[in-house]
């Protein structure tokens, strides 16, 4: 038995070597090799499209009203209101000159809603009387003037650059005529005419900052305080010239045709 196992070592190797030469020969395996196969890998499923989320139902927003209510009176004043309260205050004047010469003051007279202010130059001796602008023969000839293009008094406002009466019929001060331009731009604020039409060249002169005849400023649009403005002869120069009723006549036309609209 000793000899036996003194080679068993040696014997078992030679054994061993040749058996692993046979089983390449072969093509045999001895060896577990399970480690060694392909691992077989799960191909995962193709994801699936994923459905649109729906949207949250939201509630639908309310509705605002708009706004109609009126402006407040500290940014638009009635009319009438304003008016009143200018003649209340210019009832005492005595800024100019003019103010020594006067029976009272002559305001302005009309619709305090009109589409159209007439602004002529400085009230006479009859304007004086009344208290009111454009009287007597001058006031009929524009009372004939307004009715040939659809207007009555009832329908504009009237008021001259100077409130009271000048010294000398037709001459008026530079004094006068800024002492009453704060008034006159009250009354323009107030009713905001759609059109302001200048019936004399000393109120044509004064409005458009123009030392031109009137002549060369009437029948042209300009703008006066933001308002559409056209100069004319006044009532009293169509007396004095009825041959310029013709240009008066023109005048009045191109100011129907703006009224009218387009």
């Amino acid at each position: 038995m000793s000899e036996l196992h003194e080679e068993d070592p040696a014997q078992l190797i030679r054994s061993l070597a040749a058996s692993l030469r046979f089983a390449r020969w072969t093509g045999a395996d001895v060896v577990d090799r399970a480690w060694a196969r392909p691992m077989q890998i799960e191909t995962p499923p193709a994801p699936q499209p994923q459905q649109p989320r729906p949207e949250p139902v939201r509630p639908p927003l309310p509705q605002v009203a708009r706004v109609t209510a009126p402006l407040p009176s500290s940014v638009v004043q009635d009319p009438v209101v304003a008016l009143e309260r200018l003649r209340a205050r210019v009832a005492g004047c005595e800024r100019c000159p003019h103010s020594a010469c006067r029976t009272q003051i002559v305001f302005g007279q009309g619709n305090p809603h009109a589409k159209v202010m007439i602004v002529g130059d400085a009230p006479g001796p009859l304007e004086d009387a009344a208290g009111q602008p454009f009287q007597g023969e001058a006031g009929a000839l524009l009372d004939k003037m307004l009715g040939a293009i659809g207007l009555a008094r009832s329908d504009v406002w009237l008021t001259t650059i100077a409130l009271c009466r000048p010294p000398e019929a037709g001459v008026v001060a530079t004094a006068a005529i800024a002492a009453c331009s704060p008034y006159l731009r009250t009354q323009m604020e107030a009713i905001r005419p759609q059109a302001v039409l200048l019936m004399g060249e000393a109120a044509a002169q004064f409005l458009l900052k123009q030392s031109k005849p009137l002549a060369d400023l009437r029948g042209q649009w300009t703008r006066v305080l933001d308002r559409p403005t056209l100069a004319t002869w006044s009532p009293e120069a169509l007396l004095a010239n009825p041959a310029k009723k013709r240009e008066a006549w023109a005048d009045l036309q191109v100011l129907q045709k703006a009224l009218q609209g387009p």
